[in-house]
């Protein structure tokens, strides 16, 4: 990727993300949600979630049956 490329996720992030990113030098740049959009990015991870357990199916996540 090249210096000056952009990449969006609009994902929420966890741990220590933004520092694992600027410490490959580049640059990390978040903001931190209301509590309204909080609890709607929330609802939308634990939808997304629930859908990859759904899809798994009866052995779970990453096993084989």
């Amino acid at each position: 990727m090249s210096q000056g490329q952009r990449i969006v996720h609009g994902k929420l992030i966890r741990d220590r993300i933004p520092e694992i990113i600027e410490a490959a030098g580049r640059t990390a740049t978040v903001r931190v949600l209301d509590e309204a959009e909080l609890a709607s990015a929330l609802t939308a991870k634990l939808a997304e979630k629930a859908e990859e357990l759904r899809q798994a199916g009866p052995q779970g996540p990453g096993k084989v049956g």
